[in-house]
């Protein structure tokens, strides 16, 4: 599935927003970002961040989610949602530190 697929109208679907995580000055992409907006409540919803494993531990995710945050502030976003699975100690670690908070926790049981 290509990522035009993903979307009613491809990568200009309203709402939903895509980047490249770019290395200043060399223009290598070390990750990707995808949000939502739900500008009728003011929330955001991280979909999705990765960052390269060759350039995890450098800040990276950091910075793009500390930018994503100030931008979403300046667009009148009073809240940004996240999921994250159980075993992901680095995202939630991370998750943690830029001062998000737990507000459910999802269980299953494997039959």
């Amino acid at each position: 599935m290509m990522i035009n697929d993903m979307f009613k109208d491809g990568l200009a679907t309203k709402g939903q927003y895509l980047h490249n995580i770019i290395l200043a000055n060399s223009n290598v992409q070390v990750g990707i970002l995808w949000y939502s907006i739900m500008p009728e409540i003011n929330t955001a919803y991280l979909n999705h961040i990765l960052i390269d494993e060759h350039h995890r531990g450098k800040g990276f995710g950091t910075t793009t989610l500390e930018m994503l945050q100030d931008m979403l502030q300046d667009c009148g976003v009073k809240s940004i949602g996240l999921s994250v699975f159980g075993k992901n100690d680095g995202a939630y670690r991370l998750y943690k530190k830029l001062g998000y908070l737990e507000t459910r926790i999802s269980m299953e049981k494997i039959l």
